[in-house]
């Protein structure tokens, strides 16, 4: 398994280059610092950087905080990679390794499948992951696989025509049937020379994180919106939690707006409910945009979440119950929020009980391997529930949505009980 990478910054860039490699970001992270962090995320722990060209600034100022702490050694000095080949033959210690540059950002997807080609540079000194062009042309994608016997390439095509850069040894190499092509289904790249590619690549990355697990409101409507105020988000220093408690603050407010007898103030109120089911997403964008996920955040997030629609209830509850005073709509509220909290206790339990994540997706999907549970799976997704609740609360109809709540949460009961059931079942055979 290969884990290290050579990382070259490039010059073959109008804009990733000289002071702008400080200034400029992709979707919240520097040029190199992106390319580390994707590569650490596929297992590469120590990383040897060179650069093309003279850089105007110590490399220390490359190293972000969230780089100091990985294996990170820098070439000093021009990066002729023929004249540095020494170099970084101490480093990799006769190992297969990996190759990036920093001109070229791709997707955490793209880098794992580019390293499951490992066993191919067998047949090659040097792997080059290529795409074809609309014209049919054949582009390099920035992503090499380098064996051991790459520095006897250096030095044949030293040999045979003064070279220096990365570009004249893979033309040299081409030429010389020594560099093997593979491609890779759905590879997300981008060669990042102008600020037009800057904000194509973005746009691709962006793309990358599109859940299979969305709903439908979620992908046809929520994630262009969420989408939209994330990439405004991540310019910010702003961490994903931070983004989570924000999102709570406006369900707060939308629970309070809900209790207005105002109507106005009310139908903001179902306006910011449904705001929160959009801006859900952001913090979740935020963190694998910028490699910042973790099981705490996205406990946090479902927590919010959860919290958020429990209070928008109580507000429906006792908005319901101010303007229409009697029995049943008093115990009706109890009844549905009572009912809706349970629902939550049992899917949080089995989630910190038998899952590794800390979000009702893992879940979620487990409910839709049945044909009847499947469908109760889709209709409990906040994305679908909220804007159910959003327009039978326009029509005042709050009696429907405790009652629905009800019906939803003794479904979800029976599901959970179920999965927590099978489960326990199965903890006990494996022992």
């Amino acid at each position: 398994m290969i884990n290290k990478a050579l990382i070259i910054i490039g010059n073959n860039s109008q804009i990733l280059r000289g002071d702008n490699l400080l200034k400029i970001k992709i979707c919240g992270l520097f040029p190199l610092e992106r390319l580390i962090l994707t590569a650490f995320q596929t297992g590469i722990s120590s990383f040897l950087i060179v650069s093309e060209t003279k850089l105007p600034f110590s490399f220390n100022k490359l190293i972000t905080p969230r780089l100091r702490n990985l294996d990170i050694t820098w070439i000093d000095g021009s990066g002729e990679l023929s004249k540095n080949s020494i170099k970084v033959k101490e480093h990799t210690q006769n190992d297969n390794f990996l190759i990036l540059r920093t001109e070229y950002q791709f997707s955490l997807d793209s880098l794992v499948q580019a390293l499951s080609a490992e066993n191919e540079l067998k047949r090659y000194p040097l792997l080059a992951l290529s795409a074809k062009a609309p014209t049919g042309q054949t582009l390099l994608t920035g992503i090499y696989l380098a064996s051991p016997s790459f520095y006897d390439l250096v030095d044949k095509a030293v040999r045979a025509t003064p070279l220096s850069s990365l570009d004249d040894i893979l033309d040299y190499s081409f030429k010389s049937k020594d560099l093997g092509l593979f491609e890779i289904p759905n590879n997300v790249w981008h060669h990042v020379a102008t600020s037009q590619d800057l904000k194509i690549c973005e746009h691709k990355l962006f793309q990358t994180i599109r859940s299979t697990t969305d709903g439908f409101f979620a992908k046809h409507f929520n994630k262009y919106i969420s989408f939209f105020i994330s990439k405004y988000l991540i310019k910010t220093p702003l961490l994903p939690n931070h983004i989570s408690q924000l999102v709570f603050s406006v369900g707060i407010l939308s629970a309070l707006c809900v209790t207005s007898r105002h109507y106005g103030v009310y139908l903001l109120g179902l306006f910011l409910y449904k705001m929160t089911s959009i801006l859900d997403g952001c913090d979740g964008e935020v963190a694998k945009l910028r490699f910042q996920t973790s099981k705490l955040g996205a406990w946090l997030d479902t927590s919010f979440d959860n919290l958020t629609t429990f209070f928008f209830l109580l507000a429906i509850a006792y908005s319901n119950y101010q303007a229409h005073p009697s029995p049943l709509n008093y115990y009706l509220g109890i009844f549905a929020l009572t009912l809706y909290a349970l629902a939550i206790f049992l899917l949080m339990f089995g989630l910190n009980r038998f899952e590794t994540s800390g979000s009702l997706v893992s879940i979620n999907t487990k409910f839709k391997k049945g044909k009847i549970s499947s469908f109760f799976a889709s209709g409990v997704r906040r994305d679908s529930f909220t804007v159910i609740f959003v327009i039978a609360g326009i029509f005042n109809l709050k009696n429907f949505i405790l009652g629905l709540t009800s019906a939803a949460s003794l479904v979800v009961m029976v599901l959970s009980i179920h999965q927590i059931g099978r489960n326990l079942g199965l903890a006990s055979g494996d022992k």
